[in-house]
């Protein structure tokens, strides 16, 4: 049985990632890129859930196939191998419909934690961070904070860093989130999780796509900026 490496705590949701890197060749020039273009990596990160689902459902359907895990109904009664049980937060179906999954993780006889999936332009989910601690914001409307260590933000058209350049918002300013697509699935959720990246459609300042790796959900930027390299 794969075991899951422990969590933080509910509590720690949209706060912080355990891993850093994973985001390839995708630092952020002072003027122009914001991000690698939206090409679709799965590396095995990926699970195949029905587009057509529910998406709350179909974030908890991937999660457990990734985790090779069971549902919270199984967890104690049908669980002979004691897999982690994987649940759907109750309180973020609205953030499932716009493209950010928020599960909890327990295992049967120990403690509990959470995790992000986060839906693809495809419609199926992949991981997207998890650990300890992880900067990456989960609640949609949300604001998040600009942390690029003072190059500023582009924000594009469109979820690409080939898209048009709307604006570059600076940086520490808050900008509010409203939908996710993830285009970079990290790796699953082990020993060691590496996180993914995606865009965040904004709505203000300025209505655009900002790329996940440069927004935080936390108030500062001290810890991204602790755990992403400029």
């Amino acid at each position: 049985m794969r075991k899951l490496f422990l969590l933080g705590a509910l509590a720690f949701v949209g706060a912080a990632t355990i891993a850093c890197g994973g985001g390839g060749d995708d630092a952020q020039p002072s003027s122009t890129s914001s991000g690698p273009a939206g090409a679709i990596i799965t590396s095995g990160a990926s699970s195949s859930a029905s587009p057509s689902e529910d998406p709350a459902e179909a974030a908890l359907a991937a999660a457990m196939e990734l985790l090779e895990g069971v549902s919270e109904a199984d967890c104690t009664t049908n669980n002979p191998e004691e897999k982690e049980c994987v649940s759907i937060d109750p309180n973020s179906r609205e953030v499932a419909s716009r493209g950010i999954g928020v599960l909890g993780v327990q295992a049967p006889r120990g403690s509990g934690g959470a995790l992000l999936m986060g839906r693809e332009p495809d419609g199926n989910w992949a991981y997207y961070a998890g650990g300890q601690q992880y900067y990456q914001a989960s609640k949609l409307p949300g604001d998040m904070t600009v942390c690029t260590q003072g190059t500023g933000l582009n924000v594009r058209a469109n979820p690409s860093a080939d898209a048009e350049l709307v604006r570059t918002v600076e940086d520490n300013s808050t900008v509010t989130g409203e939908e996710f697509v993830l285009t970079q699935p990290g790796t699953p959720p082990t020993a060691s999780p590496v996180p993914g990246y995606g865009w965040y459609r904004i709505s203000a300042p300025v209505e655009g796509w900002v790329y996940s790796k440069y927004v935080s959900g936390l108030a500062d930027c001290s810890l991204h900026d602790g755990l992403e390299t400029p």
